[in-house]
């Protein structure tokens, strides 16, 4: 064996573990015999195992996700699938906000649309996939249909927001308290403010505006 190789017995990655050595390739790159979860053992590069988006199985989770079940072109199929590409696709562009700060798909959902399906239910129309916990990741008991004026209002505390409020933001050029709210994608400007509670305010009264509901959690960050 080549001592410069790194030792990879035992690793694991998605759905594969590594359980002994398959030689060099003729280029000599390390090759590792690979046991996936659905029993079938196949041979990898080692370099291809430690990029972890390369190979996380034999090939049969490529192959689930393509099997007939009469939902592939679907609004929850696309869902699904999307979900799936921001928490583990490192080369798209929400990976960063997702993936890239832990947020993870559990293992029910992310072998199996129809698993996906079955505990959430068809889409309700004008509804989106909504993390109840926004620090946790996607699950049954973490995730719900939710309309777009829900997820605004469950969004997380930016980790630009200098305020500790959602929505409200301070503003060191103008030394003041700036609070705006998101509608139909827009940023609205509501005010600025020397006061935080004037533009706290200023936001409840803006969601009540823009959104049609008042929203009752005082946006502090409790300690997250």
């Amino acid at each position: 064996m080549d001592n410069r190789r790194v030792d990879m017995m035992g690793y694991k990655v998605g759905m594969v573990e590594v359980i002994g050595s398959a030689g060099c390739d003729k280029w000599g790159n390390a090759q590792w015999l690979c046991k996936c979860e659905c029993g079938k053992e196949f041979v990898a590069l080692g370099c291809n195992l430690r990029k972890k988006n390369n190979t996380t199985s034999c090939g049969c989770f490529q192959s689930r996700r393509r099997t007939k079940h009469g939902l592939a072109k679907t609004t929850e199929h696309n869902v699904w699938a999307m979900m799936i590409q921001r928490c583990t696709n490192s080369k798209t562009n929400k990976y960063k906000n997702y993936g890239g700060r832990g947020i993870t798909v559990c293992s029910r959902w992310l072998r199996s649309f129809p698993a996906f399906y079955k505990d959430m239910g068809p889409r309700p129309h004008g509804s989106t996939l909504d993390r109840i916990d926004n620090y946790k990741g996607y699950s049954k008991s973490n995730c719900r249909w939710s309309t777009i004026v829900d997820q605004n209002r469950n969004r997380r505390i930016g980790d630009r927001n200098t305020s500790g409020h959602i929505g409200v933001t301070w503003s060191k050029a103008r030394s003041k308290y700036i609070a705006q709210i998101q509608v139909d994608g827009k940023c609205v400007n509501l005010g600025g403010f020397t006061d935080i509670d004037d533009a706290i305010s200023a936001r409840r009264s803006g969601e009540l505006k823009y959104w049609g509901v008042k929203w009752n959690h005082d946006y502090t960050r409790l300690g997250l």
